[in-house]
């Protein structure tokens, strides 16, 4: 395929100015890259287009990749083809005028001058780079975009020239048509012509055509970079000769007229010669100039032309040289000097007229060049395009010995200009005098590769067809000059060695030079590498870098960083990606041994740069080639991505772009949740900061003094959760929410959910902990996830969902059967699985809830701080305050309750000492706050409640109390016990007051004095398990009394603890009745349900209630 068709699957698409991205990203976490998303712009997207619709990857034949490797490669290049050419009609202005002003300065600026008799020195071009790079620096920066471009263009044409030769499998059907092909050509004879030698040559030799490519490219890259400006570069070499259009046919004309006006003016008669002593005693010696006018007249006499004249030649020999490395035709050549009556010049660099128009162009490529960018449906085509390539034998390179060595003659001779040594050492092979006029590392390349295929062309032809060149012809060391470099990849290694050590300071972009270079030395897997290494040096140079780990274990050598791409390099990046991938097409396994890393650091290094682009949806894409370590990095590397991903149409787009990867999400948002509870949380998740310290650091403070009469001396703290949700806990929410974007993951999601709220609480994040529980409640995270467990979505913590559907009638129907019964059956099992795996997360939700209950509390005590602050402990509330405060103290009751049963004690072993530490640090002080609340609550609402709070501490006194145990860890059980004798002294105080008659209507036995008795130690110890026959009775005044172990008498007997025991007795009147009362006050802590996924024993009934009569009566 010619060039025009390659760019023309792209010319109608606009070059796109890049723009700012929008992700929320890590911060420095990553690492600051941020400054090159303006880089990233709609070329990203094409190339993200075109290797997802001919991703090679898919396809399980290998020779079925081949030609989707060939097309995507073009593919590549064409998009690099258009952006060239759109952006060349919008710069291509500038562009020339700068060009212009560099051969100007070239010229004039630096000026011309001899450094030896008949040799001219360009001072700019060898040792005063400074001047053009000052040029180029101030190029403006689209023209500087131009050129990269045009770099990337090479590459991609380089790729595809080179693809059979770089290929790490064998290529099919090429073994083959080669013999087709030699068969065809016949066998050499005496009478065979150069060219057929020649095309017998390309075919046998790999490396030789490989070298015949590298040549022709390097050619192709001069004209395309800088074909354009022959026309500049003669103009203003016309300009510096003194010449105008028009007069370069005449020849040495300043020469010729100062010869004439000196033969003319000294009456000189006969014909000049240089030996005559009459002319030359005529002359000063500033005046010696040659007498004739032949070519070799300055040569042959040792003087000089005229100025001008001398200028004139050498512009000659410099637009020679520039025809002749662009790869011009020979046709075009001879008729730029025909056309300057320079018929002699033309025929000396012909040597042979069968080259005629053979050489090739840009313009018109050679199949040898298509074949490796024409996309192939199969083998066979490669086949066919294979013998198609092989048909490219004119090379415009004669093989005639005598006139080679005639070139080589010529361009060793110092008197003559340099770029005219040059143009006779490229054709015949020199190296030396080809360097003289080198400036950039493409032209250096060029040099050394020439030489090297002409003396391999010359030791071909002896060794295979020794009667071809005569046996007297001298031996010039120029045609061995590839001795030693019998062994191309030496040879090449060689090369590349010596270019590394020499400096371009002219080259913008030695980075995509180094991938050039990787390329033709057949050496990308090691510059991958390399480049790997240089990534995860620089990432890592001021911080460690969550994406690209350090490679200390690795035996690396060090490639040092010159001329390697950092993140910066946003387009080198994406083509040495893209060309990564390729490779892997073609057989390169970057998935094992220990370089993986420093390969795959390549892939997430561009990734990155996607990422902070904003273009987040292209990322699976790429993701999906890191599959080394058994996609360990793929996980790690999509965990930090999906951290910017926070819209919920985006996530959702995410998980169907991962699903067609077949990425395994789950272990994805997994490692996200891990990384952030790492790095953002100090440290692995099983040491949690609250853990240390000591147990007075560890409790919750969330108390402060107080002086009121209505609380126990220390009252709950306002506003202690707080609202601040800073970045980490604002990530760890966000990863855990990835999991409901998924189906499925009911164990996986209350794990992680488990987990990081363990960590937040350990840590005492209580903003973070309420934002995590409101954003993630157990009943929507049962609505979302139990439809692929139970079929249908259910909230299984809700008591009264069921798993029938009592609508429907077909259900109903199947009930009957025995297969359905194991059906529900199966579920419940399944239900009860899932309740275990909840439980954890459901307590821990619990106690979020029971907090914000008490801090809502507080807020709602606050707004009756009025009345609060001028009531006496004997008084109620009246009814306008009392519904919040009823409210208040409902939700704070139902929400702290279930904490002194055996609220987290049933945990995953790995979470048993956190949760261990977690109880310490919680309950203490909950409890404290509890027992205050009831001490307000009691007051405020109704005098009841303070005999609830009496029964509470009969709870924690039991022997397997597991809170009993939690107080004496946490050092806090004096001050529980200090709480609750201000309970029994409210109680005291409420059976003294005015309204002692209300207390004893809801007292126990109907006698304040029993109350009296047991709050003061009194002999009764029926807070304690087991049996006590009392000395007393419980009679109609409801009085009791008595001493342990001794048995009592009266109307009535007891038998047991208040909590646990049964009380049976014969009472009167109001006695009785309240003995049933305070009996069901006391049960209320002794009768449960089972929570099915807390397991822990809930308050069966409600908050006591106050009711009209009360109110009244306080």
């Amino acid at each position: 395929m010619d060039q025009d068709s390659v760019m023309g699957d792209a010319e109608d698409d606009s070059v796109m100015s890049p723009g700012p991205g929008s992700p929320d990203d890590l911060g420095s976490s990553i690492h600051p890259l941020q400054a090159v998303v303006d880089r990233v712009g709609r070329q990203a997207e094409r190339f993200a287009e075109q290797l997802e619709k001919l991703n090679p990857a898919k396809e399980h034949d290998d020779v079925a990749k081949i030609p989707k490797v060939l097309e995507l490669a073009e593919k590549y290049q064409a998009i690099a083809a258009s952006t060239v050419k759109q952006l060349r009609a919008q710069h291509g202005e500038m562009e020339r005028q700068l060009l212009t002003r560099h051969w100007r300065e070239r010229t004039q600026g630096t000026g011309w001058a001899r450094d030896r008799p008949g040799r001219w020195l360009w001072f700019a071009e060898r040792g005063s780079e400074a001047t053009t790079d000052a040029v180029v620096s101030s190029v403006d920066v689209n023209v500087a975009d131009l050129q990269r471009w045009q770099q990337e263009e090479q590459t991609w044409s380089l790729f595809r020239r080179l693809i059979e030769h770089q290929s790490p499998r064998p290529w099919p059907g090429v073994d083959e048509a080669k013999q087709e092909k030699l068969a065809a050509l016949g066998s050499v004879h005496r009478y065979s012509s150069d060219e057929k030698v020649w095309a017998r040559f390309m075919l046998e030799d790999d490396v030789a055509r490989e070298r015949r490519t590298v040549v022709r490219w390097l050619q192709d890259c001069a004209e395309i970079s800088g074909g354009h400006d022959l026309e500049i570069i003669t103009n203003e070499l016309e300009t510096a000769a003194g010449r105008g259009q028009g007069v370069w046919s005449s020849g040495w004309l300043q020469t010729k007229e100062t010869l004439k006006a000196m033969k003319r003016g000294r009456g000189y008669p006969r014909l000049v010669n240089a030996t005559d002593d009459v002319w030359n005693s005529q002359l000063h010696s500033a005046e010696q100039m040659v007498t004739q006018l032949d070519p070799d007249a300055p040569n042959r006499e040792s003087k000089k032309l005229q100025p001008p004249d001398d200028m004139f030649d050498r512009c000659l020999w410099i637009v020679c040289w520039q025809m002749f490395r662009r790869g011009r035709r020979w046709a075009e050549i001879r008729d730029w000097l025909v056309e300057r009556a320079e018929h002699w010049r033309a025929v000396s660099l012909m040597g042979d007229l069968r080259l005629g128009d053979s050489m090739p162009t840009v313009e018109h490529p050679s199949s040898e060049d298509s074949v490796m960018g024409s996309p192939m449906s199969g083998g066979g085509a490669v086949v066919t395009s294979r013998l198609t390539s092989l048909n490219s034998i004119g090379d415009g390179y004669s093989n005639h010995p005598r006139w080679r060595r005639m070139c080589w003659a010529r361009s060793q001779s110092v008197t003559y200009e340099e770029y005219e040594r040059a143009v006779y050492g490229m054709l015949a092979g020199d190296l030396e005098s080809v360097l003289g006029v080198c400036h950039t590392r493409d032209d250096v390349m060029y040099a050394h590769y020439n030489a090297l295929l002409l003396s391999q062309f010359e030791r071909y032809v002896k060794k295979n067809h020794p009667d071809r060149i005569s046996p007297t012809l001298p031996k010039m060391p120029i045609l061995d000059y590839g001795a030693d470099h019998a062994n191309a990849a030496d040879a090449t290694r060689r090369l590349m060695e010596k270019l590394n050590d020499q400096e371009f300071p002219r080259e913008a972009t030695p980075s995509i030079k180094k991938i050039q270079v990787a390329l033709i030395s057949k050496d990308f897997r090691g510059y991958a590498y390399r480049q790997g290494v240089v990534l995860s040096k620089t990432s890592n140079a001021d911080e460690r870098s969550p994406l690209l780990p350090r490679l200390e274990d690795l035996h690396e050598m060090d490639p040092g960083g010159e001329g390697y791409m950092d993140h910066n390099d946003v387009d080198g990046l994406r083509m040495l990606c893209h060309m990564l991938f390729l490779f892997q097409d073609l057989g390169l396994d970057i998935t094992q041994g220990e370089n993986m890393t420093a390969f795959e650091n390549i892939i997430v290094a561009y990734i990155d740069i996607l990422r902070l682009s904003g273009k987040l949806s292209m990322v699976p894409l790429y993701a999906s080639r890191l599959r080394g370590s058994n996609g360990q990095r793929l996980i790690h590397t999509m965990a930090m991505v999906l951290l910017d991903v926070t819209s919920p149409v985006m996530r959702k787009e995410m998980v169907g772009l991962m699903h067609e990867y077949e990425m395994d999400i789950s272990k994805i948002i997994s490692s996200q949740v891990q990384w952030i509870l790492t790095e953002e949380f100090g440290g692995p998740n099983d040491q949690p900061g609250v853990h240390r310290g000591s147990d007075q650091k560890m409790a919750l403070e969330i108390m402060e003094s107080t002086n009121s009469a209505l609380h126990i001396g220390r009252m709950v703290r306002k506003k202690f959760i707080g609202t601040n949700v800073n970045k980490p806990e604002d990530m760890i929410i966000s990863a855990v929410q990835w999991y409901m974007q998924v189906e499925g993951c009911w164990t996986q999601i209350f794990e992680a959910a488990s987990m990081v709220l363990l960590r937040l609480l350990s840590d005492k994040r209580l903003a973070a902990a309420q934002a995590f529980v409101q954003q993630l409640p157990s009943s929507e995270i049962s609505l979302s996830k139990s439809k692929s467990l139970l079929g249908k979505s259910v909230d299984i913590f809700d008591p009264n969902e069921t798993d029938d559907d009592e609508d429907d009638e077909e259900n109903q129907a199947m009930d009957e059967d025995d297969d359905d019964d194991n059906k529900h059956e199966e579920q419940a099992m399944t239900r009860e699985v899932m309740i275990a795996e909840a439980k954890m997360y459901r307590e821990l939700e619990n106690l979020v809830w029971a907090l914000v209950a008490m801090e809502k509390w507080r807020e709602v005590l606050d707004q009756h701080s009025g009345l609060t602050s001028t009531m006496s402990t004997s008084r109620r509330a009246p009814k306008s305050n009392k519904t919040t405060l009823q409210q208040a103290y409902e939700e704070v009751d139902r929400t702290v309750r279930p904490l002194f049963g055996s609220w987290l004690i049933d945990v995953p072993k790995e979470h048993e000492q956190p949760s261990i530490l977690l109880r310490r640090t919680y309950l203490p002080s909950i409890l404290l706050s509890f027992i205050d609340i009831q001490h307000t609550a009691g007051h405020l609402l109704n005098s009841s409640i303070l005999l609830d709070s009496m029964t509470l501490s009969t709870v924690i006194a039991l022997p397997n109390s597991e809170i009993l145990g939690t107080l004496k860890q946490a050092r806090k059980l004096k001050d529980v016990v200090r709480a609750f004798a201000k309970i029994s002294k409210a109680i005291l105080r409420e059976e003294e007051s005015e309204t002692a008659g209300t207390l004893n209507k809801r007292a126990v036995g109907g006698s304040s004095s029993l109350h009296r008795t047991a709050v003061n130690g009194g002999s009764n110890r029926g807070s304690r398990p087991g049996s006590a026959n009392g000395n007393g009775g419980v009679n109609g005044t409801g009085s009791r009394a008595g001493s342990r172990g001794r048995t009592g008498h009266g109307n009535g007997s007891g038998n047991g603890t208040p909590a646990h025991g049964q009380s049976q007795g014969q009472g009167q009147g109001q006695g009785q009745s309240s003995t049933r009362k305070r009996r069901g006050q006391v049960e209320n802590w002794g009768i449960w349900h089972v929570d099915p996924v807390l397991n822990i024993n809930h308050h069966t009934s409600s908050p006591p209630t106050t009711t009209g009569d009360e109110v009244g009566g306080s």
